[in-house]
């Protein structure tokens, strides 16, 4: 989790507070929901409340293995939500940036946006409504509008000066001429990600490949 940077979302000051009503699962899954909950709640991923201003639905997904994803639906919230304007990279920008490269690698942030903390008084515009109870998000949520752009502001600060870096919100792709430049600038990568209590998910990188996929582009 990053250990310097929260995000603080500004929300219109005309705007009024929106709180559905539960949205009642089916017994089937109401067990795994539950236990679902338990562990994000563990992981300090959410908190319990005993009440919020905004309450927005859980929504459960059910994965082709058989397994449950839950997610919020935030779409009443991201209304009164003033987007912050960070740029992201397009894919023109990013592959002029890949020229004379040979060697890559492209590293995936595990978790993404769970990884920035939400400050302290902001989290009740994340309150979600379920069969036990309120809960609210002590980590940026999926879903919520300003993410994109504040991921991407923090990805950007955390690896700023280390050339041959390209960003895109949770994906970093580091690239070099050669071995032995890529090997400098990669090491130097995970330096400030240990710096700043970032984590990669190993199973979804890639290390220095002759070529690799990256917002759609080679």
């Amino acid at each position: 989790m990053a250990r310097y940077f929260k995000h603080r979302p500004l929300l219109d000051s005309s705007a009024v507070p929106v709180r559905q009503c539960l949205r009642r699962l089916p017994l089937a899954i109401r067990d795994e929901v539950a236990a679902e909950l338990r562990r994000w709640e563990e992981a300090g991923v959410i908190e319990k409340v005993d009440s919020s201003p905004w309450l927005s639905n859980m929504v459960v997904v059910c994965k082709k293995s058989g397994e449950i994803r839950l997610c919020v639906d935030l779409s009443a919230v991201n209304q009164a939500v003033i987007p912050r304007r960070h740029p992201l990279p397009t894919a023109e920008d990013i592959t002029a940036e890949f020229h004379r490269s040979t060697v890559f690698s492209k590293l995936d942030l595990k978790q993404d946006y769970l990884q920035l903390r939400m400050a302290e008084g902001s989290p009740c515009i994340t309150a979600f409504l379920t069969q036990v109870g309120v809960f609210q998000f002590r980590r940026m949520p999926f879903g919520l509008s300003s993410a994109p752009s504040a991921f991407q502001k923090m990805m950007t600060s955390v690896l700023a000066g280390i050339p041959g870096v390209a960003i895109y919100m949770d994906d970093i792709a580091v690239h070099g001429p050669d071995r032995k430049i890529h090997a400098e600038r990669l090491d130097q990568v995970f330096q400030r990600l240990t710096c700043h209590q970032l984590t990669v998910n190993n199973e979804k990188c890639l290390i220095g490949v002759a070529e690799t996929l990256f917002v759609g582009r080679y």
